[in-house]
């Protein structure tokens, strides 16, 4: 009974079974097990799966059809509606004829395992009788990393040419749609022509998936192949390393249809030719979130904005930054604000001005005491933190060793003498904000409607500079329609105190529309900034680290948290509401 109880009180499961057969008898092939691993690796990563009891990994000799099967029971057994389940096959498929009476009645397609009998293959009947009783609001996603053609192997290597792709017809493989057809004994060669052949219904492996409202991502058409591909040094299916590249380039909070549509258009670029990857299932299942059970994010239906016209700005923190800093940063958001074209994203860069030229101590009194009052503020909100999340600390008392693991992990701490200089040196100062200025003022004297997202100490310079742009008259009102500060060193006292004159009391920049601050959950540099004093529009505070481990103490990255490319809280429900949705203005 309390075993029953336990399993109808769980939450959500989120199980995978994940198949690579490269060691083949005759006709080997290389990148498959590849395949299951990085698929593996890619569900643990970014989509919560976690390595285990719930992730099955059969690889060459131990997949075997029986091996298959059993896991695939294991996957779907006491599925529930919100579970996730993931069957990623990479290897050879085939299709083998199915007869009625002495007619050839149909094609089917077919799974080839280590172990593979032409008179008992893998069929898609095999895998409906499992499947059929998944219930509704499951996701069942199946990937297959192979073709059914029965025309040859996945070979793509360094050492051939692009422009001939050398195939090798696996000998094993009896019935063949391209290249000839072997007629099984019994029947003479005039029981049928290659014409009747190709004219035969094909029955698709996977349509059992369909018709059970699963979610299948193919390699490519039923007359194309899928090939090994040599792709960064190692041999990989083209399709999986396709969906792998398109997590980076697009992030996780795509579509099913946008992965697949994306993942396609990549296959070209590893000089593979007739390959068009397929998804099928329903309209519905399409526009689901990858691996989820929930529609993938689609912007709000409030008065939309001129994505043609929106630029984001990026503005970066201390210490040292290269042009390019922001590209994971864009790549992160970019799925939930697709129409805004790339080429409307902006850096900011300052650090150069600063470091490492002129880093150097300031020697002043000022300057020593200013810092002092900086770190002392950063050491202790990182104590505070730490004696918030240490379980079991009495009152009074610290963590063991808390004071000298936060200082060490202060973000930026080394750096700290840069920012310095821009608190406490006229002409750098002057020299930061018109690098600010020098990338924004063109894009609003051309029209345009600027985001801007500001990071750390890098809030301090998109804030002042702002103030100073909105002095200019000609400025108009809204030409910023968003401010993000985000893990906001505006937040300490010691720099709130040494803003330039025309911000010290807080206010929003008159150009500025919206002021959104952000903060995560022991980022000890940001914090709260609304009504004290600033005029800050919306606040979003003690948001999850994402990507943290282990949470506790680990400042420097919860700091930089809010851009990692699975934080859909803040890339999504905030970054991207925002963005799109000019109706939330106060």
């Amino acid at each position: 009974m309390a075993r029953s109880m336990t399993t109808q009180q769980r939450g959500p499961r989120k199980r995978a079974l994940l198949v690579g057969i490269n060691q083949y008898p005759t006709a080997p092939l290389k990148g498959c097990v590849n395949d299951a691993l990085m698929m593996g690796n890619l569900l643990i990563t970014h989509f919560g799966f976690t390595p285990g009891p719930d992730m099955r990994l059969l690889v060459d000799q131990r997949a075997t059809k029986k091996a298959i099967l059993k896991r695939l029971e294991w996957l779907v057994e006491g599925a529930r509606a919100g579970d996730v389940l993931v069957f990623h096959y990479s290897g050879h498929g085939s299709q083998v004829p199915d007869r009625n009476g002495d007619e050839l009645d149909h094609i089917d397609e077919c799974l080839v395992p280590i172990d593979h009998d032409w008179d008992d293959p893998l069929l898609d009947d095999d895998l409906g009788n499992i499947i059929r009783l998944v219930p509704d609001g499951v996701n069942l996603t199946i990937i297959l990393d192979c073709c059914h053609s029965g025309t040859g192997t996945r070979e793509f290597g360094p050492n051939i040419p692009a422009t001939k792709k050398r195939l090798l017809p696996p000998p094993d493989i009896r019935f063949r749609a391209v290249s000839g057809i072997t007629i099984e004994d019994g029947f003479s060669d005039d029981s049928v022509t290659m014409t009747s052949f190709r004219n035969l219904n094909v029955r698709h492996f996977g349509r059992s998936v369909e018709e059970q409202r699963g979610i299948l991502i193919t390699g490519c058409r039923d007359h194309q192949l899928s090939n090994d591909a040599f792709i960064d040094g190692d041999y990989h299916g083209a399709l999986t390393y396709a969906l792998f590249q398109s997590l980076g380039d697009h992030g996780t909070g795509q579509s099913y249809a946008h992965w697949h549509r994306s993942a396609a258009a990549l296959i070209p670029s590893y000089q593979i030719r007739n390959q068009d990857p397929q998804l099928e299932c329903t309209g519905e299942l399409a526009n689901w979130g990858l691996f989820s059970t929930q529609p993938a994010f689609v912007a709000p239906a409030g008065r939309r904005l001129d994505t043609g016209r929106t630029h984001v700005v990026y503005v970066h923190g201390i210490c040292d930054h290269k042009a390019g800093y922001s590209n994971g940063w864009w790549r992160a958001m970019r799925p939930y604000v697709p129409d805004i074209p790339a080429d409307n994203r902006h850096e900011v860069l300052w650090s150069d001005i600063v470091t490492p030229a002129a880093r150097g101590f300031i020697s002043s009194q000022d300057e020593s005491d200013v810092k002092k009052m900086i770190t002392d503020t950063l050491h202790d909100r990182a104590v505070r933190a730490a004696m918030d999340d240490a379980p079991g600390v009495e009152d009074g008392c610290s963590p063991n060793s808390g004071g000298t693991r936060a200082v060490l992990g202060i973000p930026g701490v080394d750096c700290i003498d840069d920012f310095m200089k821009y608190l406490l040196i006229s002409n750098i100062r002057q020299q930061v904000i018109d690098s600010f200025t020098e990338i924004v003022e063109p894009l609003i004297d051309k029209g345009h409607r600027l985001e801007i997202i500001s990071h750390s100490w890098g809030t301090v310079v998109a804030y002042e500079a702002l103030h100073l742009l909105a002095e200019k008259n000609r400025i108009p009102k809204d030409a910023v329609h968003n401010l993000f500060t985000v893990g906001s060193a505006l937040s300490i006292g010691a720099v709130r105190r040494r803003l330039i004159d025309q911000a010290e009391a807080g206010e929003k920049p008159r150009c500025v529309e919206q002021w959104i601050n952000l903060d995560a959950k022991n980022d000890i540099v940001g914090g709260p900034l609304k009504n004290i004093p600033y005029e800050v529009d919306y606040e979003y505070l003690n948001l999850t680290a994402v990507g943290c481990w282990p949470p506790l103490l680990n400042w420097a990255c919860a700091h930089s948290s809010y851009f990692h490319r699975d934080n859909k809280t803040v890339q999504r429900d905030i970054f991207a509401k925002h963005i799109n949705d000019d109706s939330l203005a106060p």
